[in-house]
């Protein structure tokens, strides 16, 4: 298990607290799904190793989309301000052509060989380009 702290949150982000009662009752103080899946997007989009890719970046991105969660693209917005490009009003169409991008120009090698060490190659599904802009032409964004 791996908990996130994040000491300097961008300007645009909100927090929730979900209760759980599993296996015993506790509380966790966290963001709600779109805003956590704009993180997500901002890591897709910004993260750099150098030659190398975070492959989970990638995986989890998929796990959004195929879940049906929106994007909260103030989030997103905010989040890249941060860490990468400044941006000013990204509309959907602005995000899906960065993923593009973003995807066409991936090393999915590299990525492959960062998320297998955490999964069994069969659970990695479509990998590759074409099936991540087809996810990309997927996204939603949530209705303010």
């Amino acid at each position: 298990m791996k908990i996130d702290v994040d000491l300097d949150p961008p300007a645009y982000s909100r927090e929730i607290v979900v209760e759980k009662t599993s296996p015993l009752p506790y509380s966790v103080r966290t963001e709600p799904l779109p805003a956590l899946f704009a993180g997500k997007t901002s890591a897709v989009l910004c993260r750099h190793w150098g030659n190398r890719v975070k492959g989970r970046d990638m995986y989890d991105f998929r796990w959004y989309i195929e879940h049906g969660i929106p994007i909260d693209i103030r989030c997103l917005e905010s989040r890249m301000d941060k860490k990468c490009n400044p941006t000013e009003n990204i509309d959907r169409d602005d995000l899906v052509r960065m993923l593009t991008t973003r995807f066409e120009n991936l090393d999915w090698t590299s990525a492959e060989e960062d998320v297998v060490n955490f999964i069994d190659r069969e659970q990695l599904g479509d990998w590759g380009p074409e099936p991540f802009k087809e996810l990309a032409n997927r996204i939603e964004i949530e209705e303010e």
